[in-house]
């Protein structure tokens, strides 16, 4: 029972991108560790893509207890006249150019009657199934891993339930911080109810994990420095197994500049769409010395503001691939797009994709705050650089450079950020929690 421990995670395997990354890679390292991991998931969960690669990472007999859940997509789906097969795409994502009536009213539907997320609806029917098999195979931890942040919720019913469980709190993202939050039309009162739910996890929480520091000192604040002690960042890092010397040779006179992953509003680069056409202004031959891959779901405005800037020659947009394709693929790249979303607290960012782009051992062009939590990574760990979102002339120049002469593979080592060494982090940690007490604090 000691070393037992129930990881709640709505994204899992066939599940696909970002999310599912960090707990997926855990539970293979936990396991290694001589712990035994059990998960609670989600059975047929409304994914916004699926990869089957990844059913590979699961470690053999791995206790997995999945739950039907009911969500409110297929009203969604009937109300904006989409198919019962279409997948939702990520948070403001649009693969039109403007919203229609019926999905502006949905996501004030959503935003102020879904708390905290459309996963709500499973909250209270996961507690009844979890406090079932607790009775019967006790854990000594909990950890709840959001967003969406329902997870949490199941978490601290468990831990009421139970309270010589020790639950833990994982936020891969922000709660009432999120970025697009700042979209969605939440009026007061929801506002303070998602203020509240996120009190309660971080208050009754035996222990915070944050994937960065920002993160974990704006959460720290929410509620008071006597709590700092139960909050601890462990960064997504990479997996040392995940390799893959690519077959396909690019052209050697093209320089391949790849953003891999999803392209959302708030994530335009502006500045570099500026920047290609300037070049091309002065250079009608740089289609065949440039070209922009983006790898992924790209939202309809930025694929405007491309056209709008006359660069579709240059810029080239293929669908979500799987996990060992993208692998593939920063190979196949001279250098590998990271770009941090322009909104609130975009200097507290540090993404999972940053890890795996310096894993790939190619240089890393971000487009971001230069003060920010991604930009100093980068910097120490020398793999890359970081343009501000409007510093036009540096990212010419820059790109200018690359063009005369290709920009060389990076060899920091970075070993201190692998999975492996993050999960021993972890497991360190819950070490030194006592076990069978009332409450961590």
């Amino acid at each position: 029972m000691h070393k037992r421990i129930l990881v709640l995670t709505y994204y899992w395997p066939p599940s696909g991108g970002a999310g599912v990354q960090r707990w997926l890679k855990w539970v293979k390292y936990i396991r290694l560790a001589g712990w035994e991991p059990v998960v609670y998931t989600v059975d047929q969960g409304e994914w916004p893509t699926e990869d089957r690669s990844l059913l590979n990472d699961i470690p053999a007999d791995l206790e997995c207890i999945k739950h039907k859940i009911t969500e409110p997509y297929a009203i969604y789906k009937w109300f904006t006249g989409r198919k019962p097969t279409d997948r939702i795409n990520p948070a403001f994502f649009s693969e039109q150019s403007k919203q229609t009536w019926r999905e502006r009213l949905s996501i004030w539907i959503r935003a102020n009657f879904f708390i905290p997320d459309a996963r709500c609806w499973w909250i209270n029917p996961s507690i009844r199934v979890l406090k079932k098999y607790l009775q019967t195979k006790p854990v000594a931890y909990v950890i709840s891993s959001g967003p969406p942040h329902s997870m949490h919720r199941i978490g601290r019913g468990l831990k009421r339930f139970n309270s010589n469980l020790i639950w833990i709190a994982d936020f891969r993202d922000p709660w009432t911080d999120i970025d697009y939050m700042h979209h969605m039309k939440v009026m007061f009162w929801a506002k303070a109810l998602h203020r509240r739910m996120e009190r309660e996890v971080l208050l009754e929480a035996d222990g915070i994990i944050c994937i960065g520091k920002g993160m974990s000192n704006r959460l720290q604040n929410k509620i008071a420095p006597a709590y700092g002690y139960k909050f601890k960042v462990i960064y997504n890092g990479y997996d040392a197994d995940d390799s893959s010397k690519s077959t396909v040779l690019k052209p050697n006179n093209t320089l391949v500049l790849s953003h891999l992953g999803t392209l959302v509003k708030d994530r335009n680069p502006e500045v570099l769409w500026e920047t290609i056409a300037d070049l091309k202004r002065q250079d009608t031959q740089l289609s065949s010395k440039l070209k922009i891959q983006c790898i992924g779901k790209t939202d309809a405005f930025i694929k405007e503001r491309i056209r709008v800037h006359g660069i579709e020659d240059v810029v080239q947009f293929e669908s979500y691939k799987p996990h060992n394709e993208i692998l593939a693929l920063q190979q196949q790249s001279d250098v590998l797009i990271l770009i941090i979303n322009n909104t609130p607290h975009a200097q507290d960012t540090i993404t999972g994709k940053v890890f795996e782009y310096m894993h790939a051992q190619k240089p890393i062009l971000c487009i971001g705050p230069q003060d920010g939590e991604a930009a100093a990574l980068l910097t120490d760990t020398q793999t890359g650089i970081t343009v501000g979102y409007s510093d036009h002339q540096q990212l010419k120049t820059v790109i200018q450079h690359w063009l005369k002469k290709r920009p060389a593979t990076t060899h920091t080592d970075i070993s201190r950020f692998s999975r492996k060494v993050q999960v021993d982090d972890l497991l360190a940690w819950l070490k030194q929690m006592p076990l069978g007490a009332k409450q961590f604090h």
